[in-house]
């Protein structure tokens, strides 16, 4: 059987606030015209970012307010929810997290993440996201505040192992370089 693929979508009502474009002149084609309509329609409701590789093929989009974290609803252990956090979205993943657990955690304590069950849920959780600003809002505050109290894990960790560091770099500098080298 076939691995199954998800692609990661991250979500956001525009930024531009802009009726979608319109023509100075009506199109001809009736058809054409409500073709053109419908695929422009997109542009001050939400944009849409999937991982495809015709990522190039797809317009100019702004910066995403919400994020759908991937291959979490379907046990394959969830990708990295700091990142969406990190860059200003409230995050939405599958209860198929345990890449990143720990982060996920910390994530939904401080209210910036919210695990779905199903895509009908997802789909739910998304609809509430783009129509609460406030909601929105809060969770992309809290996801950024998060994160930044998550770092500094690199220092955290030099600075535990220094005890053990620093008497094996003296030991090093007293010993003649011929020993040394073994």
């Amino acid at each position: 059987m076939a691995a199954r693929s998800e692609s990661s979508l991250m979500i956001t009502p525009s930024r531009k606030h802009a009726a979608p474009p319109s023509r100075a002149t009506p199109a001809v084609d009736p058809v054409a015209a409500e073709r053109e309509r419908i695929a422009l329609g997109w542009l001050h409701t939400a944009h849409f970012l999937t991982s495809a590789p015709q990522l190039e093929h797809l317009p100019p989009l702004d910066l995403p307010e919400i994020a759908f974290v991937g291959r979490s609803l379907f046990a394959e252990g969830g990708q990295n929810p700091l990142e969406p956090a990190m860059l200003g979205c409230a995050v939405l993943s599958g209860g198929h997290v345990q890449n990143f657990r720990d982060a996920y955690q910390k994530l939904a304590r401080s209210g910036s993440a919210r695990m779905v069950r199903d895509t009908e849920m997802l789909a739910k959780g998304v609809h509430y996201l783009l129509t609460n600003d406030e909601a929105r809002r809060n969770m992309i505050e809290a996801g950024i505040t998060a994160v930044h109290e998550m770092r500094g894990a690199l220092t955290a960790t030099v600075k535990g192992l220094e005890p053990y560091i620093n008497p094996l770099t003296v030991k090093a500098r007293l010993l003649p370089k011929a020993v040394a080298q073994l």
